[in-house]
């Protein structure tokens, strides 16, 4: 029956459906454990019974370069709030630095299967955030994303589509907060934005995102990212250029 799965997130969930433990962890050929990754889960587990969702931090590294770390979270227990708000800053879940219980991932459906080419993952971890009262993080880098290996994000005909987290939007237009449902939007804002700078660069049209945003919870920051997508396609390149060679 294995052979019959195709994809990333069948793989991922037939592996879940197999498990026979209580807690699911993900491993990619584009992952590298660098420290006592599982310890420190089964410690975070054992001192807090009631949550059901888990991260370490990770970094990514580019050829032999480990890159800047973005985010900067307490040690502990975080509110859906405050998930959310850490969501909107920076992508500070990820699929190597992951642990949920397995009656949670059942519950949420696990991965989207055929439904996005990329970045059903992150659709999934923010699903899971809304979905939770509460998450455990632990700044501690466990780690590494080689992203030298990770060949989806370096195709971008997978970018042709708005981005998956946009769902979110109405899938979660009941159950939020005020506060939550503007750190979602501000979260689903910063991701709708990233992809389209991946358009506009490789020249594909950005209307679309543009139209998905939700203007009331922009950050300062990503009203010039808007600002400079709207700058017509030969002047954006020529803008680009000039940005980076400075």
């Amino acid at each position: 029956m294995l052979g019959k799965i195709t994809g990333g997130y069948a793989a991922r969930n037939y592996g879940a459906q197999q498990a026979t433990s209580e807690w699911l962890v993900f491993f990619d050929a584009d992952d590298l454990l660098v420290y006592d990754h599982l310890s420190r889960f089964a410690n975070a587990i054992s001192e807090n019974p009631s949550i059901n969702f888990f991260v370490n931090a990770f970094r990514k590294m580019e050829g032999n370069i480990v890159l800047p770390r973005s985010e900067f979270l307490k040690n502990g227990v975080l509110s859906r709030q405050e998930a959310l708000a850490a969501f909107a800053r920076s992508d500070f879940i990820h699929m190597n630095g992951a642990c949920i219980h397995r009656n949670t991932f059942k519950a949420l459906g696990g991965f989207p299967v055929d439904r996005y080419l990329r970045a059903g993952d992150v659709y999934f971890w923010l699903k899971v955030i809304c979905s939770l009262k509460m998450v455990h993080y632990d700044p501690t880098v466990t780690s590494m994303w080689l992203l030298h290996n990770s060949g989806v994000v370096s195709n971008k005909n997978n970018i042709i589509q708005t981005h998956p987290c946009l769902d979110l939007k109405r899938e979660f237009n009941v159950g939020l907060n005020w506060f939550e449902k503007h750190y979602l939007n501000a979260a689903i804002n910063r991701k709708i934005l990233s992809w389209a700078v991946e358009k506009k660069i490789v020249g594909r049209s950005v209307e679309k995102d543009i139209r998905s945003l939700t203007l009331f919870s922009m950050r300062p920051r990503q009203w010039m990212t808007l600002i400079t997508l709207i700058i017509p396609q030969p002047y954006y390149g020529r803008l680009r250029d000039r940005v980076l060679s400075g």
